[in-house]
This record gives structure tokens, C-alpha cells and sequence, in this order.
């Protein structure tokens, strides 16, 4: 069979459009038919040695010789590398999630999520059939710049160290196991990691003993430095 776009999973072999096989040499001296089966019914007579499926289904083969008599073959016993005689067509693009996980702390400010230490940021991608190729997976910035990271099962592991504060948007491109693409989908996360710092800068004339502060002005004029590196 050809092996283009075709994923052979445990209880379901996976094919992207269809899949083409070749059978041996057929006994035309005693085989009168080659039929197609699909979930018990027949579905086409094969004529010569090739034939294609393109719908889901449990697949057989039957065999009826010259005398009438009947064998029905699964398709997982005339090849033996199939794990079921089962296949799933799958047509479907993988899906990036929009919620990430993340191992470190996080709050919720007006609705917006904020990752306040650092940790790993897990982008989740999904798909209900073949499964995702892991080592398809390309993370990039908006700059088009790749991002160090590992995948494992779909789930995409990030270091927050590699990020300033701020938003971050991350341009994800994935494969699934058969060849379904999906390209440049984005997800933004929120780093917050360095909180409000002030110090005093100056501050009018004042006579300072012990804990007590003393001055001879209606008022005491103090001048902060400080920052706000985002929010």
C-alpha cells in the first residue's frame, strides 16, 4: 500500500484523503471474484490487483472461488503492520487552544490573566484524530523569530525567563500525524512579573533626630523615583 499521509495508530489507521493498496498474484484458475467489504457490506469489485479507500470504515477483502466458496479477509491480516482493519479518514487541521497553562503564579485583573513569577508556559495543541506531530511543531514571535522550545504530546513547553514584562504573542505551526496543517496561529499570554518600586529622591529641609523628623514649614515637599515597568 502507498504510505503517503497515512498514520497507523493502535485501534485506527488514519489516512488523510485515501489510501491505495496492490494485492499479490490472484489464482484466476480458482478465484472467481475480489470484493471490497466495508463495516460487513459489499462496497466494489476489484478488478486486478489495486484498490482504494477514501471513507471510514472496517475494511475487508473476500474471496469467492469457482465452487461459490467465501473467505473474508481483514485488511489488518493481509497487512500485517496495520494494528486494526479499521480506517479513519482525517481531514481535520490541529487546533492551537487559547488557554495556556502555566506553572508558576498567575492573577486576573478586569478579566485579563497575568503571570506574576516565572515558570513554564504550556501551549496546548490539539487534535482528535491522527494527533499532532510533535517534531512538526514550530513556535515563532510576531518578528518571525523562532522560540526555544520542547513539545511532548502536542503540549508545547516554554521558559517565561526568555520574556521581558509585558504581552507576549506567540505564532504557533503545527502538522498532525497524516499532513493536515495548521499554520500561524497566535496566542498572547501576560507577563507581570516586577511590581511598582519607589524611593525617596529628596525632600525639604528637615532637622532628623533619632526616629523624628522635625521641619518649620506648613508643608514637607518629598520627590519619588520609582517605575512601573508595564501596568
Amino acid at each position: 500500500y502507498s504510505r503517503d499521509s497515512v498514520f497507523i495508530g493502535e485501534n485506527f489507521t488514519y489516512v488523510k484523503d485515501k489510501i491505495d493498496f496492490t494485492l499479490s498474484d490472484i489464482n484466476t484458475d480458482v478465484v472467481k471474484t475480489v470484493e471490497l467489504i466495508r463495516d460487513g457490506s459489499v462496497i466494489d469489485v476489484i478488478e486486478g490487483k489495486e484498490f482504494s479507500v477514501s471513507e471510514n470504515g472496517d475494511y475487508a477483502i473476500r474471496v469467492t472461488d469457482i465452487l461459490d466458496n467465501s473467505k473474508d479477509i481483514k485488511l489488518n491480516e493481509l497487512f500485517t503492520d496495520f494494528n486494526s482493519s479499521i480506517i479513519t479518514v482525517d481531514k481535520e487541521l490541529p487546533v492551537l487552544s487559547q488557554y495556556a497553562d502555566f506553572t508558576g503564579e498567575s492573577v486576573v485583573v478586569d478579566d485579563v490573566l497575568y503571570y506574576t513569577t516565572d515558570g513554564t508556559i504550556q501551549l496546548k495543541l490539539e487534535d482528535g484524530k491522527s494527533g499532532i506531530k510533535d517534531s512538526s511543531v514550530v513556535v515563532k514571535n510576531k518578528d518571525g523569530e523562532n522560540i526555544n522550545c520542547t513539545v511532548e504530546n502536542g503540549v508545547v513547553n516554554i521558559d517565561s525567563k526568555l520574556f521581558e514584562d509585558g504581552s507576549v504573542v506567540f505564532v504557533v505551526s503545527a502538522m498532525d500525524n497524516v499532513g493536515n496543517v495548521l499554520e500561524n496561529a497566535e496566542i498572547k499570554i501576560n507577563l507581570l512579573r516586577e511590581f511598582p518600586n519607589i524611593v525617596g529622591k529628596s525632600h525639604s529641609r528637615v532637622y532628623s533626630n533619632e526616629n523624628t523628623s522635625y521641619f518649620n514649614t506648613d508643608t514637607l515637599e518629598i520627590s519619588l523615583n520609582g517605575y512601573d515597568n508595564y501596568k
